[in-house]
């Protein structure tokens, strides 16, 4: 009788858990909502500097300004003037800093190499071209596949330095002696 009465408690404690860890989640999510200042759907964006020829196009289908420089993007797809693509399904950006970060799956294709990484969760600084993941890295193309358990990419995603369980399979193609 002890027994199922104990039983019994430990149910209604854990029910009770998930159901305020529930609630607090949405609460949490209305107030971001309505931290929004500005929102828009299908937005295509250009960004040109003077004096410059690269630039870069973002489209996403829902954008959200947050405050005065603090930007959420939904599903977003990045088109630098360099050829490089990024595409993830949810970004801030802090427009003072100039930082892009992606806490979730992020894909980053470089047509022109044929090479395309996924990395979950990225932050990239604009400002000195460097975006640094701390999560695992997989890049691979024809004749290439690289994994590491983080990975470093600097000159806005030219280069890229791998750390940490670094796995290569390379073809000798792409080899410079």
């Amino acid at each position: 009788m002890a027994y199922r009465l104990l039983l019994g408690i430990g149910f209604i404690v854990l029910v009770s858990l998930v159901w305020m860890a529930g609630r607090g989640k949405t609460v949490q999510r209305v107030v971001q909502q309505d931290q929004a200042l500005r929102k828009a759907l299908g937005v295509h964006m250009i960004e040109k500097r003077q004096g410059d020829d690269t630039g870069f196009t973002v489209k996403t289908t829902k954008l959200i300004q947050i405050s005065e420089d603090k930007f959420v993007f939904n599903n977003m797809d990045l088109r630098t003037g360099s050829g490089i693509y990024l595409k993830c399904g949810y970004a801030e950006y802090d427009a003072r800093q100039s930082v892009l970060k992606v806490p979730g799956e992020l894909v980053l294709e470089l047509p022109k190499e044929g090479i395309n990484a996924l990395v979950n969760g990225i932050t990239w600084n604009r400002n000195k071209g460097e975006a640094i993941t701390d999560n695992p890295v997989k890049v691979q193309g024809k004749g290439i596949m690289i994994r590491a358990k983080k990975a470093i990419f600097t000159d806005n995603f030219q280069r890229v330095s791998f750390f940490g369980g670094v796995y290569a399979k390379v073809s000798i193609s792409y080899i410079s002696l």
